[in-house]
């Protein structure tokens, strides 16, 4: 079983490193001044597969509000 959580802890530390090379090509600058919240391209979300675009959003949302559910996401593809 301990081998198993540090394979889980390595799988979602990949994931993390990938979200964060995907959320580096698709930010942007708010498009309003005033604005101070961040935004990201949505070409370059479109770009990248169901899967990564999932992972990515994830990370993203992370620090900025409750994650909904998995069921949530099986809609987004």
């Amino acid at each position: 079983m301990a081998r198993t959580a540090a394979h889980m802890a390595e799988a979602q530390a990949l994931l993390d490193e990938l979200a964060q090379a995907d959320l580096a090509a698709a930010q942007q600058p708010s498009p309003v001044d005033w604005l101070a919240l961040p935004s990201l391209c949505l070409p370059a979300l479109r770009a990248l597969s169901p899967a990564r675009q999932r992972n990515a959003l994830r990370h993203w949302l992370a620090h900025l509000t409750e994650l909904p559910d998995s069921d949530h996401w099986c809609g987004w593809e």
